[in-house]
């Protein structure tokens, strides 16, 4: 019997000695992840550059006119359109500085549209490198960089792109965010503040709606806490960094037009874009699936008089708008606001639902049908991206419960400051799935997460 017992406490010492990690020694990690990085980098460039040679004929296309500004401010040194028939730019404030800065830059060295796409690789791939080294902070090589992979193959991301819109820097930069926090560990420490206030920043000069996220993420609380009681220096040193970093946007735009704008003025129309009597009378009488078009209801037989009227309107008072703008941008500005406010107070009881639907389509699984007839080929793939993202967002959701034990401190406050402020912007503001790429790198690095504890709790 004492033999049997010491035969077992033996076997279980054994047992709990190889089930135990094995401590790498410094040289194998700095292999691992200098393999790891390596591999990254090589897949996210050929998978980044695919897209792009596959696509090359979206980059000729301007929808947001951001080439038209990346043009005229190299060549003119002004961020303005030139107005039809006239040689003169115009100043503008319409759009975001940073992304046509840019173009403006990649202008300078050649014409054609080649190094604007070496820019969207180059960021591209940047993005994966920054989320595999924050994954790293948690995760192994492998797992690290299956949250890389996400990011390099996410069907918003890589749409985008191919297009000379926002979504390819922003998204950079918010993975570029989440590495700071990650891998920059000194609590009582400057550098961390100064750096995000900087990255932020810059953000909120991509993207406007990233200026509650930085309000948001400085009056976190684990953004303030530190073991030495400068919490407050901290979040002074952020405020500063943050603000220097638009101030002259500001200043550019103070001795333009002669009022304080850290945004846009864009942001009136997009409000009034998501709540005025058309948007609402879809809500009430489109069908499901139905995209919201005014210029092709109007057409329409089966619609409500109510509905086709508040069609006609919309569209005229947009005309309206859009004539305003090309003379006095804050002022159209103003206006939308108070159309949208007049909009919002009309129809009280619509404002929950017209908030939860536009919830909805920041979430979408699976992009809209754009055309009347499809193909069974794009059918297929519209709900194989559906699917995708459903499983990312169920991994994502096990990744916020499994980051709040992760040792060391996940920032988890950063990724939840970053969903929440986003959120609520677009619960008033137009919005649809393509304005959530922005967050697919934290996303992604949430269902690596959460992938990993599935995977851990499988093998028990």
């Amino acid at each position: 019997m004492a033999g049997d017992k010491g035969r077992e406490t033996v076997a279980s010492l054994s047992r709990q000695s190889w089930n135990k990690p094995k401590r790498a020694d410094p040289l194998s990690r700095v292999r691992s992840f200098t393999t790891g990085t390596l591999g990254v980098l090589l897949l996210a460039t050929l998978i980044r550059s695919g897209w792009l040679a596959a696509d090359w004929a979206s980059l000729t296309a301007d929808p947001d006119a951001y080439w038209q500004l990346g043009e005229n401010l190299a060549q003119c040194g002004t961020l303005g359109f030139r107005r039809q028939g006239e040689s003169e730019i115009r100043p503008t404030a319409y759009r975001p500085p940073l992304y046509p800065l840019l173009i403006a830059m990649a202008t300078r060295l050649g014409e054609n549209r080649s190094l604007l796409a070496a820019l969207h690789l180059a960021l591209g791939v940047a993005a994966c490198l920054w989320i595999y080294g924050a994954a790293r902070r948690w995760l192994s090589t492998g797992w690290a960089a299956l949250a890389a992979l996400m990011v390099a193959v996410d069907p918003l991301l890589l749409r985008h792109s191919s297009l000379v819109m926002t979504e390819t820097l922003a998204a950079a930069l918010v993975a570029a965010v989440l590495y700071v926090e990650s891998v920059v560990q000194e609590p009582a420490s400057w550098r961390k503040p100064l750096v995000q206030g900087l990255l932020i920043g810059l953000l909120a000069l991509c993207r406007p709606v990233f200026l509650l996220f930085a309000i948001v993420y400085a009056a976190t609380p684990r953004t303030l806490e530190s073991s030495t009681g400068n919490a407050w220096r901290r979040m002074l040193v952020f405020a500063v960094a943050f603000v220097l970093v638009l101030t002259p946007w500001l200043a550019r735009n103070r001795w333009h037009w002669q009022v304080w704008i850290p945004g846009t003025t864009h942001g009136g129309y997009t409000l009034w874009l998501a709540n005025n009597p058309s948007f609402y009378a879809y809500l009430d009488e489109g069908d499901w699936g139905e995209i919201w078009l005014p210029e092709k209801s109007v057409a329409r037989l089966h619609i409500s008089e109510r509905r086709k009227a508040a069609d006609i309107q919309f569209l005229h008072q947009r005309d309206r708008l859009l004539q305003l703008a090309e003379h006095d941008e804050p002022l159209a500005d103003r206006q939308a606001y108070d159309l949208a406010w007049q909009a919002i107070q009309s129809h009280p009881d619509q404002i929950l639902y017209a908030c939860l639907t536009r919830v909805g389509r920041f979430w979408q699984l699976a992009p809209h049908r754009t055309a009347a007839t499809e193909s069974n080929s794009a059918t297929a793939m519209r709900y194989g991206i559906g699917v995708g993202y459903g499983i990312l967002f169920a991994l994502a959701s096990i990744g916020i419960f499994a980051s709040r034990r992760q040792s060391p401190a996940f920032p988890w406050h950063v990724v939840l400051s970053l969903l929440a402020s986003m959120m609520l912007v677009h619960a008033f503001y137009w919005t649809n799935m393509r304005m959530r790429a922005p967050l697919e790198p934290a996303v992604a690095l949430l269902a690596a997460l959460g992938l990993e504890r599935v995977w851990a709790t499988i093998r028990q």
